[in-house]
């Protein structure tokens, strides 16, 4: 009979394996097979990548359980604690979330800031322009109103999606076109906040869609225990705002490889901002 799951005080932190692979090692103990799974590791193991869905056979191998039955039920037990994520961004002052928390995005609020900043461009024009055009496209206009979007790994917004950190928000980067990118990058600093949020604030879908990626790495490390932590692109988008309470940190990334600009690696010249005092 399975046991139930006990995650601890602490949240889930993808890059910290053994805040999820150690309760989820003891929750599965009962219909695990150990010795096929010794086994495996004596012969070195198996060539498959970590990334590849045969993982989920090899699951259904080592335990006595379909690998969606064990999902769903995970998905179920992840709604009892939270999960560290990640907020990439360009502000002067990392303070502001202390104080505000992460707002949900607003396509107004969001017209304003960019037309302020285009109006501090030489060619300030041509950037009004591009911002008028957008705003005209109703679907442009409201992409992401209302929602709030979060990483996993705080490994992915420094690589393949740094532009968070680099340009600030997507849809002022959208908004204003290629010729603002320049400008984006001189105000600011980019920042990652890490956050801690309640995993009953995620979407079903979105619960069932982490627990499958817990599950698949929690049968890889098992078998192949790697000395490393994969590196996941999984986001997560929350339809409620962040509390100034759930906001448990921050840093600058010194340098960023830029995705836009042939990867071109970017080096902040500053590193703090006031509230890292």
């Amino acid at each position: 009979m399975k046991s139930e799951l006990n995650w601890g005080s602490a949240p889930i932190a993808w890059g910290q394996r053994s805040s999820w692979f150690d309760p989820v090692t003891d929750w599965l103990s009962a219909e695990t097979n150990s010795d096929e799974i010794r086994s495996l590791r004596r012969q070195g193991g198996l060539e498959l990548c970590w990334g590849e869905l045969e993982w989920r056979d090899v699951y259904e191998n080592v335990c006595d359980v379909e690998f969606e039955t064990s999902a769903q039920e995970l998905a179920q037990a992840l709604c009892d604690t939270s999960l560290r994520v990640f907020h990439g961004c360009r502000v002067e002052d990392a303070s502001v979330f202390l104080e505000q928390g992460i707002r949900l995005n607003d396509p107004s609020e969001l017209e304003a800031r960019a037309r302020r900043l285009a109006c501090l461009a030489p060619h300030q024009e041509s950037l009004l322009q591009n911002l008028e055009q957008f705003v005209k496209e109703e679907d442009s206009f409201n992409r992401d109103i209302g929602a709030l979007h979060l990483a996993l790994d705080d490994r992915e917004l420094i690589g393949d999606c740094s532009h968070y950190a680099l340009y600030g928000s997507e849809w002022i980067l959208s908004a204003l076109g290629w010729s603002a990118h320049s400008l984006l990058r001189s105000f600011g600093i980019p920042t990652i906040i890490e956050v801690e949020i309640p995993i009953r604030d995620v979407s079903p879908a979105m619960r069932k869609a982490l627990s499958d990626q817990i599950l698949q790495e929690w049968v890889h490390f098992s078998i192949n225990q790697p000395d490393w932590v994969p590196v996941v692109d999984f986001g997560i988008c929350l339809r409620k705002p962040i509390p100034p309470s759930q906001i448990t940190g921050h840093y600058h990334p010194k340098s960023l490889v830029d995705v836009f600009h042939e990867k071109v690696v970017r080096t902040t010249a500053k590193s703090a901002c006031p509230s890292c005092a």
